[in-house]
């Protein structure tokens, strides 16, 4: 018969540093043998506890060669250590029986295709991928907790919602169906086979009761196999559990009523399955810190966390001198941060990092499970140069090689639109086989001339029509260099095989998508002297995305035939799951760690980021597969577990000698409540008699706020460029003449400094296309119909219009908005014109007429003024009208003839000098009538504003003062000495405005408005 052995637990308290404490220990008891210490075996949480372990070992040791104990996650036993030492007994065969675990890829995506051929489910695989996530982890749940499928068909009662019965059917099929897949496919659950091997060596070591020393260190058992095995482990006779941060202050009453949600629960549920007491527990050898704050900060900690039917306590703790010392010297190191948002959070975290690296050799972590969080504080931490070691890494879909293989989906489902081929030869990975400066040589002047403006016609033999199109029109200028076109031709090479499988909508294999998809992104990566395959596979990523291809392809049998979008579609979802985590160049004092991650590891200076609920501690939520009675009936654990989880990790932090707490009071606008925890650390310390604002780092907050100052600025005045004469435009057309009256700088930076402002990307459809279609279809049908206007002259108008639209290659539905306005301005315009043609006797004498005239001033300074009319009529007195079509009705009569809107009167001197003459205007003529016809198509769908009018009759007279005030303005500025200054009238700016950032127009126009001295604008 076995002698029972009282189980060997042992704790060490919050704030302690774990793994150092264990090892001195260790140390000390084997200091006379020293090579028998790797006959121990340590048992911890987590593999990066392992390897943390295994650091401070040598950090222990000064880095003197020591054989180590054998130190081994508890939840993941390294098998072939443990075949070797269990090498002859029965517990090695039962190992070498069990099945090999499923990878986790072939079983998302098996659950995936169960999900998928279900007779109700409508959706496509992608989303049945992402549902068999949540079905993974709640079977995972299952397995963990060692419950049974057979179950759920007695935990529905008539009371129940009847949702929950249609959920559970499905569960239940999935209970019976599960199983038989894993049993066709020869595998079991990773979680399952992790349970076996657990429970096989638990038995093991129950019935040979082994002579070496075992210690399980760090777990809470939160999982009945670990727990399991912990209990065996205890009751060994050289075995012991040391838990981490029992409370053993804590009183008997609020011992009986903490609840899943304190974070002594994990730990009392397993001291209760060991068979033991709490006072039983033993404080372990080598404390380092036995100082009173230390003390304090636990005390302190448990009085936070009382269970709510004791903490009327908190009103005499606190009340006595004695207990406010010891409060005084809990909130000795402690310090919070509450920021407005989250970006503050993050600067003033890192620096906090930056602040540690400035003194001695003190180490730092950041302790958050916000991954947006930590993400941030990385970036701001590049900022310095400082990589921060971040455990969670980053996705492989995030990861430059994941948006590159992506954007090349994207680009061939859109079928080489602009924006997404843009978006993927702009990738630094992007190469197409050529030198890098050459590479992007080609790709700035394909963007420029072909990728910009409206969007082509599609796919390369878009590019080559535009290309056609720009180089046979003379106003163009420059010209598309020719090159462009052998840079096309070689892009089309490489994508369009790829292109053609992605966007034909035929459904290949999946083998098929994923095999083109890597030989184009080696392809197109390729540079001319380093093969794709070189650039692409290399590094942290590279690896990580060839580990994951290799297997999906081991995989690709598992899909079903489908299409280019769905392939997207899935190589989204799955490339999102592939982690990518920095093995070297990191900074070894710095770390981010998530909640796991960051058990048993020490660190001077400790940063608790994300304190607010829903993030740490984490929202519940609700399980969408069992209500929370339901869970209870069926054996699982209280979701509200997961937050007293959480509430131990948040105490082993905060017991820390030196801590930050941090929060943000808006995360992505929205407002946030901070953590439970933070309450009741606040409303302690009001029993005190104080308040958490006595815990603020103000000295950060400054250092913050001092981070991006740059002292005191002063507004730039307003730019006053003097070009010499010589670089000064000697020619003008007349629609640039009124920006040179409004703003003269905007014409320094178009023809002086030769700036022109670059069209978008598949540039939207805006009033200057509008414009342009309404100029053409009156242009043709006055052509066509000078004498006579036909009976079905609006259907031609109409056939006129889709012309012009097809000649832009625009899906006629992008313009179906505008067709109702563009039917009343057509029906606006023919009454118009025909009450014009019997009013004026007019006929049509010049449509588009360009004109060029030379004015020369009195003082010798000369300017050359062209322009084009949209059309000039002759009237029955012999004298001209010119007529000019607007989209817009933004014209008076009024401002024509002070010369505010100088075209139509600069184009009537024009014509009386002659300009026009080789279109067909014969020298001599008068001008007799100037208008605007406004064609809108609103509510009022034409306006005709002309000149003269009923308050201008004078038409010759404007026309003088027009050409008086011309050679007033061209003297002005072929002065030298003459600024081109920006809005010389802030009242009168133009409508459109290009350089308004090159202006700079509200710094000088606030400095101005201060001053008094002109209006802002």
């Amino acid at each position: 018969m076995t002698q029972q052995i009282s189980p060997q637990i042992y704790n060490i308290p919050a704030g302690q540093p774990f793994a150092r404490t264990i090892i001195r220990a260790l140390l000390d008891d084997y200091t006379g043998a020293p090579d028998a210490l790797s006959a121990a075996l340590v048992l911890l949480p987590t593999r990066r506890a392992c390897r943390g372990f295994q650091e401070i070992f040598l950090q222990e040791t000064g880095g003197r060669p020591l054989l180590l104990p054998k130190i081994q996650p508890i939840g993941d036993i390294d098998e072939q250590d443990l075949s070797l030492s269990l090498a002859g007994t029965e517990a090695l065969d039962e190992i070498l029986a069990l099945p090999p675990a499923i990878s986790p890829l072939r079983r998302r995506i098996l659950l995936a295709k169960t999900i998928h051929a279900m007779g109700d489910f409508t959706s496509g695989f992608d989303q049945a991928l992402s549902l068999a996530d949540a079905l993974a982890a709640f079977l995972e749940q299952i397995i963990i907790e060692q419950c049974d499928f057979s179950a759920l068909a007695t935990i529905v009662p008539e009371e129940f919602a009847g949702h929950w019965q249609i959920t559970l059917d499905f569960l239940g099929i999935l209970g019976a169906a599960w199983p038989a897949i894993l049993a066709e496919e020869g595998v079991i659950d990773g979680a399952d086979r992790r349970n076996r091997l657990m429970h096989i060596l638990a038995h093991h070591w129950q019935t040979t009761r082994p002579q070496t020393r075992i210690i399980a260190a760090g777990s809470t058992g939160s999982m009945p196999a670990t727990a399991e095995l912990l209990r065996v482990i205890a009751h060994l006779p050289h075995g012991c559990v040391i838990l981490p941060g029992l409370d053993q202050t804590m009183d008997s009453q609020s011992w009986s009523a903490i609840t899943p949600s304190h974070p002594q629960y994990g730990l009392k549920q397993l001291l209760g399955h060991i068979g033991a007491k709490k006072d039983q527990v033993q404080i372990w050898r080598k404390i380092a810190d036995t100082e009173n704050n230390a003390t304090a900060r636990i005390q302190l900690a448990s009085e936070m966390m009382r269970p709510s039917e004791t903490a009327r306590e908190w009103t005499r703790l606190y009340s006595a001198t004695t207990s406010k010392n010891n409060l005084h010297n809990a909130l000795q190191g402690l310090s919070l941060i509450e920021t407005a948002n989250q970006r503050e959070e993050a600067a003033m975290i890192a620096l906090s990092f930056r602040q540690i690296l400035e003194t001695g050799h003190a180490t730092a972590t950041l302790i958050t499970p916000d991954r947006k969080l930590a993400r941030r504080v990385s970036g701001f931490c590049k900022r310095w140069g400082i990589e921060v070691d971040d455990s969670a890494g980053q996705s492989l879909r995030a990861a430059p090689l994941g948006t590159y293989l992506l954007l090349l989906c994207e680009a061939a489902i859109a079928g080489a639109r602009p924006a997404a081929l843009l978006a993927l030869l702009k990738h630094k990975l992007s190469a197409a086989g050529l030198e890098k400066n050459a590479y992007y040589r080609h790709l700035y002047a394909l963007e420029r001339h072909l990728l910009r403006g409206l969007k082509p016609q599609a796919g390369w033999e878009g590019l080559r029509a535009r290309f056609e199109s720009l180089t046979a029109d003379p106003d163009h200028r420059p010209g598309p260099p020719p090159h462009i076109l052998e840079f096309v031709k070689g892009l089309e090479t490489i994508l369009q095989p790829f292109f053609d499988l992605m966007h034909g909508g035929k459904t290949v294999k999946f083998i098929t998508f994923l095999r083109a998809h890597l030989q184009v992104a080696e392809a197109l990566a390729c540079t001319h002297i380093t093969t794709g395959a070189a650039r692409l596979w290399q590094g942290e990523a590279g690896e990580a995305a060839t580990l994951f291809l290799s297997e999906l392809a081991q995989q690709a049998d598992s899909f079903d035939d489908l299409d280019g979008a769905a392939y997207l579609r899935i190589i989204n979802q799955l490339l999102g799951d592939v982690p990518v985590r920095p093995k070297y160049g990191t900074h070894p004092r710095l770390s981010i760690l998530g909640q796991l991650e960051a058990r048993l590891i020490d660190a001077d200076f400790l940063i608790l980021g994300g304190l607010n609920e829903g993030s740490w501690p984490p929202d519940p939520g609700h399980d969408p597969w069992m209500s929370r009675p339901m869970r209870a009936r069926f054996g699982l654990p209280d979701q509200e577990r997961a937050v007293g989880l959480a509430a131990h990790d948040f105490v082993q932090g905060f017991c820390n000698r030196r801590v930050l707490l941090t929060r943000a009071k808006t995360v992505d606008g929205a407002a946030t409540v901070p953590a439970r925890w933070l309450q009741r650390l606040d409303t302690v310390l009001q029993s005190a008699g104080l308040r958490t604002s006595a815990l603020h780092d103000h000295a950060l907050r400054h250092w913050y706020a001092a981070l991006d100052d740059h002292g005191q600025t002063t507004p730039t005045e307003r730019p006053k460029p003097c070009p010499p004469a010589a670089r000064r435009p000697q020619r003008l057309s007349v629609t640039r003449i009124e920006t040179l009256m409004k703003d003269p700088y905007a014409i320094y930076a178009s023809h002086i400094l030769g700036l022109r402002a670059l069209e978008p990307v598949e540039k939207p459809l805006e009033a200057k296309e509008k414009g342009n279609l309404v100029h053409d279809v009156m242009e043709r049908f006055i052509r066509h119909y000078p004498d006579t206007i036909p009976p079905d002259a609006r259907d031609i108008l109409r056939g006129f219009a889709q012309d012009h639209i097809a000649g832009l290659h625009e899906d006629e539905s992008t313009w179906s908005f505008w067709w109702p306005r563009f039917h009343r301005l057509a029906d606006w315009f023919l009454t118009q014109e025909a009450q014009w043609r019997k009013e004026h006797r007019a006929r049509p004498l010049a449509l588009e007429a360009k004109g060029v005239h030379t004015l020369q001033t009195a003082n010798g300074a000369s300017l050359t003024l062209s322009g084009i009319a949209d059309r000039i009529d002759l009237l029955a007195d012999g004298r001209c009208a010119i007529i000019d079509y607007k989209t817009s009705s933004a014209f008076s009569a009024a401002k024509m003839a002070s010369g505010d809107t100088p075209q139509l009167t600069l184009e009537g001197i024009m014509l009386e000098a002659g300009a026009f003459a080789d279109s067909n205007v014969a020298a001599g003529k008068t001008a007799g009538v100037l208008a605007y016809w406004s064609l809108t198509g609103g509510s009022q769908a034409g306006k005709v504003t002309a000149l003269p009018s009923s308050r201008q009759s004078d038409l010759p007279e404007i026309l003088e003062r027009t050409q008086a005030g011309l050679e007033r303005l061209i003297d002005t500025f072929a002065d030298p000495a003459t600024p081109y200054i920006c809005l010389p009238r802030t009242q009168a700016a133009p409508r459109f405005n290009d350089y308004a950032h090159l202006e700079r127009i509200s710094e000088w126009a606030a400095l101005e408005d201060d001053d008094g001295e002109t209006e802002a604008a």
